[in-house]
């Protein structure tokens, strides 16, 4: 079985999503809701009002943007209440210029039922702390402990940190930062967490062990101690958040990786890669290469079993999505599945998603997928869908017919004040089977939104 700790955005991915959801949030405000089979609810608005040309829009920051509390992560389900982070924003109100980079925060139902949902700052991060800041990852938790990644830290190079719960009759929670990255050990940790079965933490940094241009896989023990695994020499970029499977072998994806030449991985439109632990080390394994044809630029990380893996790239597929060149469509949602045991991995694309200028389907998902008990798989795309804002679908496995999967498109944001924009990121459920998600934009402020939706 499969440890999913709820993939997470690859959050450099921002350049391409900025650009495409630029031209649509102008007049997204003025759109009305369209009627939808599934019942879509916003259940809380974020809202930051003051403006700084050195503050993210996108996460990690990027300089001349202005400051936002846009949520860039997903959401954790936890104990009836939902977590998440935003790369600004922070406790008390008004906002203050230069106090807060990025949050913790809690969503509470409220006693009386309905919406708002109450949100609740667990963690400030501030910039005359070296606890992080920034954080641009989802959460994860064992045992009511929250696990996250952050910018900063100690020399500004990213921090691992655990977030506990207070203790009983208390009510703040306490910070720990599991592990200060000092750029000899990896920099930049901008994608989530997954958690072994002994508690350790694998992940991976943008900047590798010998400097910026070599990305890294890692693991931190439960002792503390940092373990490089992989690191890659060619300057491909690990993103996602990993797959660990029963024996300990962990999956990912590369944003630009290619075939392995003289022992060592190549730049290309990104590939899927397994790490297998022995006495000597760890094991690469290139289990597939994008052509750019049927897909190009995976960042969403992995969901399935051994021998069938499922993941959506950001572009390829299409040919005709992407006018004057046919390597960047509008994105994939593919299966890599062993025929049998043993043999290569064979790639199925599932759905290839259409123009984001005509039709209604989705386009260019920026994000992994969630698979629930049923094992079906659900997903969102940054725009496209009936008023080009972004869309969620389901892949859903035939009752019949083994191997046989059926896409459909569930939701169509509209964007407005009472309703989101631009997802760009996995989906989450609760025990009744409702789906929690988050957009970019959209919400009375146009800052993004925490959605509901019930399929």
């Amino acid at each position: 079985m499969f440890t999913n700790c709820y993939p997470a955005q690859w959050p450099r991915k921002a350049g391409l999503a900025l650009l495409l959801t630029a031209a649509v949030v102008a007049f997204a405000i003025m759109l009305p809701i369209a009627a939808q089979a599934q019942t879509e609810t916003v259940l809380y608005n974020f809202t930051y009002g003051i403006y700084d040309l050195f503050d993210p829009l996108s996460c990690p920051p990027v300089l001349g943007q202005p400051l936002n509390e846009k949520p860039h992560t997903g959401l954790l389900f936890y104990n009836g209440a939902l977590y998440g982070t935003t790369p600004e924003g922070g406790a008390g109100a008004p906002k203050v210029h230069d106090s807060d980079r990025g949050m913790v925060f809690r969503l509470t139902k409220p006693k009386s039922g309905g919406t708002p949902w109450v949100e609740t700052t667990l963690h400030s991060f501030q910039p005359e702390r070296p606890d992080g800041l920034y954080p641009c990852s989802r959460l994860i938790e064992k045992n009511g402990v929250l696990y996250g990644s952050t910018l900063g830290g100690t020399v500004a190079l990213g921090t691992i940190f655990a977030l506990v719960p207070p203790a009983t009759g208390q009510t703040t929670w306490t910070e720990n930062v599991l592990h200060n990255f000092t750029g000899g050990d990896g920099a930049e940790p901008f994608d989530g967490l997954t958690m072994g079965p002994d508690g350790s933490l694998y992940g991976v940094v943008m900047f590798g062990e010998y400097g910026i241009e070599y990305p890294s896989v890692f693991q931190l023990t439960p002792e503390g101690n940092l373990i490089t695994l992989l690191i890659n020499y060619a300057g491909i970029v690990y993103n996602g958040d990993l797959l660990l499977d029963s024996t300990g072998a962990l999956y990912g994806t590369t944003q630009n990786g290619g075939p392995v030449q003289n022992g060592e991985p190549t730049l290309g439109y990104g590939n899927v890669f397994k790490l297998t632990p022995s006495a000597d080390g760890w094991t690469y394994d290139d289990l597939y290469d994008f052509n750019g044809f049927d897909g190009n630029h995976p960042n969403g990380g992995l969901v399935g079993g051994p021998g069938d893996l499922f993941g959506t790239t950001q572009l390829g597929g299409n040919p005709n999505c992407q006018p004057g060149d046919i390597l960047y469509g509008c994105g994939v949602l593919f299966e890599l599945r062993q025929l049998t045991a043993g043999s290569p991995y064979t790639l199925f694309t599932q759905h290839s998603f259409a123009t984001p200028t005509g039709g209604v389907d989705g386009s260019t998902p920026l994000a992994g997928l969630y698979q629930d008990a049923s094992g079906t798989m659900w997903g969102t795309t940054d725009v496209g869908g009936s008023h080009n804002l972004g869309t969620v679908f389901e892949l859903y496995p035939d009752r019949y017919k083994v191997h046989d999967w059926h896409y459909l498109e569930v939701y169509s944001f509209a964007g407005g004040t009472t309703d989101g924009a631009n997802p760009q990121d996995m989906l989450t459920e609760d025990l009744s089977g409702n789906l929690y998600g988050t957009t970019n934009a959209g919400g009375s402020a146009n800052e993004g939104t925490v959605f509901q939706l019930k399929p």
